[in-house]
């Protein structure tokens, strides 16, 4: 009897083993990293609790054999139970590493990408204002002769519209009133009446007109005043003092070209209006 308590009294130690094991473990130069340093040391350190344990049995006394024998064979389990554990963390340990070597090789592209894309941005940049800038300087060189170039182009175009729509008798002058066209009188109708009337015209036009000064202009109130060959001021819009000088006003055009009040014959086809 006291044999098997010194027996149980010693396999109390068991777990002290374990127990040193385990913080020898700990005490590893990389604790809580999966390397292959670390699974050495553990499998080191349970060789030596498996070597302990199995001296530790066989001093059990002859006469507990069985107690050996079932103890060895649950060493043995344990030690099957460990191998396939040490081969799991083996293996997870390299896909670990095969892992952690392709994320670094990403982040070392990523990080290169990242620096190519922030110089050619800034080199984006530069080229930007230095186009702008070629841009600015191309148009301070080219600007002012595109300027003459668009001035001689809009005189020639008025130019040649002036030849075109003013007549050839070169009675009509700017600011001239028509009061009439082939004897259409234009006094009584309104501006886009007048504009149908002479774009309807064909062939000679007869106008009968009158100079408007620009200081005199005053059509707002309706007393545009005409001053007649003999002196005598009349209103524009007033149909009766109108009839009564138009008739005298083309005979004096032709004895007296300084009057304000006049005839002219085109000799062009009408073009639409002046």
């Amino acid at each position: 009897m006291g044999t098997q308590l010194d027996y149980r009294q010693r396999l109390n130690f068991v777990p002290d083993i374990v127990k040193m094991s385990d913080a020898a473990v700990q005490s590893s130069p990389i604790p809580g990293v999966l390397g292959q340093a670390w699974i050495d040391q553990v499998e080191k350190e349970f060789d030596k609790a498996f070597v302990s344990l199995d001296i530790l049995l066989g001093e059990v006394d002859s006469d507990q054999v069985e107690i050996t024998y079932e103890g060895r064979q649950k060493m043995t389990a344990l030690s099957s139970c460990f191998a396939q554990l040490l081969h799991k963390t083996q293996t997870l340990h390299h896909a670990l590493s095969r892992v952690q070597n392709e994320s670094n090789n990403l982040r070392d592209d990523l990080v290169s990408a990242r620096t190519v894309s922030a110089e050619r941005h800034k080199e984006s940049q530069q080229l930007l204002v230095q186009v702008h800038s070629l841009q600015c300087e191309l148009h301070s060189k080219t600007a002012p002769h595109e300027s003459d170039m668009i001035k001689k182009k809009l005189d020639l175009e008025i130019n040649a519209f002036r030849d075109e729509v003013i007549p050839s008798c070169g009675n009509v002058f700017v600011g001239d009133a028509i009061l009439s066209v082939n004897g259409i009188d234009l006094r009584t109708v309104k501006h886009q009446e007048a504009v149908e009337i002479l774009s309807t015209q064909q062939g000679d036009l007869e106008l009968e007109l009158v100079f408007v000064s620009p200081d005199e202009d005053s059509d707002d109130d309706g007393t545009v005043m005409i001053e007649d060959a003999d002196g005598t001021l009349f209103n524009m819009y007033n149909n009766n003092n109108l009839n009564s000088v138009a008739t005298g006003s083309t005979g004096a055009a032709s004895s007296e070209p300084q009057s304000s009040s006049r005839s002219s014959t085109s000799s062009r086809p009408n073009s639409g209006g002046l």
